[in-house]
């Protein structure tokens, strides 16, 4: 009976190093980030969510409400924030959700994935990053494809160097995968 015991004891230091360790690395991790994103130019903002809908965590200088203190409140633009339950909740299913996400003034692309340990989902973590810089070139792109479309000269040089640019575009890709190509800046 007694090795049982010591046993059991010994699985449980496991378990418990196991789960110190985990989370010694998720806060040098999230150091990390605070750090390398202190002075990013690009905003960029990164959340986690617990099972109960609880914000455990949030960093950057983005799209989210500061003082948020549940999933519901994350977001201040109701559309997105319909949008980010979606993926919430799908992430909490196990599933990794991507979408963008727009504002009267500015362009987002959101990442929402599933912790799970041992196979059941605890947490989700997102990442938001703000792309209107992106957007909006894209769009001065896109203008000077249509507006020197079967011209010559100068402006034929100019049209095939902005259609390899649209080609070239993860962003144009992004938006055409998603249906909202027909959306100008």
């Amino acid at each position: 009976m007694e090795s049982k015991a010591k046993d059991r004891l010994s699985k449980i230091r496991v378990l418990v190093n196991s789960l110190n360790d985990r989370d010694l690395n998720m806060k040098k991790n999230m150091e990390m980030f605070e750090k390398f994103f202190e002075n990013f130019p690009i905003p960029v903002t990164l959340w986690t969510i617990s099972k109960d809908g609880a914000v455990v965590s949030q960093h950057g200088n983005g799209i989210i409400c500061e003082n948020a203190v549940d999933v519901e409140q994350l977001f201040e633009c109701p559309v997105i924030s319909e949008m980010s339950h979606e993926a919430h909740e799908k992430a909490f299913l196990g599933e990794n959700s991507n979408f963008l996400a727009r504002t009267e003034g500015s362009f987002y692309y959101v990442s929402v994935v599933p912790h799970a340990v041992e196979g059941s989902v605890n947490s989700v973590s997102g990442i938001a990053w703000d792309i209107t810089s992106n957007a909006v070139i894209l769009a001065a792109v896109e203008t000077i494809v249509e507006k020197t479309a079967g011209r010559r000269g100068t402006y034929k040089e100019l049209n095939k160097l902005a259609e390899r640019a649209l080609k070239a575009s993860r962003l144009a890709s992004l938006i055409r995968e998603e249906g909202n190509q027909d959306e100008q800046w």
